[in-house]
């Protein structure tokens, strides 16, 4: 090997993108992850003057531990392959979401249950108590969470108070621990 061939790249050791090497590119102008772009240079012009953080590596050790990546950012862009992909995430988010709901029976259940429990500070009317569908994605009052997706069927409730008009909506969730609790244990197991 003659020491004018050019057989090495220089990583730059400094850094180090998901677990690919950060190579330079040549002639020095920048650095590139993809060995295909990466500079290969002469014995001298790896070793010679260069930081002790950028460090030769011979072309035939770098190539045998070369892979080739797909960018996957690339693939949702793609019309047909993006279709599937966003399908597909999709479907696992209902699956998922309808892991943890709740039936009619249950939903009817939480309406016999006061989330609030006996409070005697405030006047409170009941202007309404009901399962309904929503129309857009809500926050629940108790986790806070936007737990309460578009088409779920859930616990809203509109009263009225010395402090004027409130409403109120549930999440799954936490209708789980309404239902399954006293309004004292389920306030003191979420401490």
């Amino acid at each position: 090997m003659s020491e004018d061939e050019k057989v090495w790249y220089i990583l730059d050791t400094r850094q180090v993108v998901g677990n690919c090497g950060l190579w330079w590119k040549p002639d020095g102008n920048g650095y590139t992850c993809n060995i295909d772009e990466a500079g290969l240079y002469t014995r001298a012009g790896a070793f010679d003057g260069r930081r002790t953080t950028d460090v030769p590596v011979h072309r035939d050790v770098a190539r045998a531990n070369a892979v080739t990546h797909v960018r996957v950012e690339g693939l949702w862009r793609d019309e047909e392959t993006g279709a599937r992909l966003r399908a597909d995430r999709d479907a696992r988010e209902e699956a998922e979401a309808r892991r943890d709901e709740l039936s009619e029976g249950e939903l009817a259940l939480a309406l016999e249950v006061n989330p609030f429990g006996e409070d005697d500070e405030w006047t409170v009317t009941v202007l309404s108590d009901e399962i309904v569908t929503a129309a857009k994605v809500h926050a629940c009052h108790d986790c806070g969470t936007g737990g309460i997706r578009k088409g779920l069927r859930h616990r809203k409730r509109a009263e009225k108070t010395e402090g004027g008009l409130l409403s109120f909506r549930w999440c799954h969730a936490c209708i789980k621990l309404h239902i399954g609790y006293p309004y004292g244990e389920q306030r003191e197991s979420m401490r």
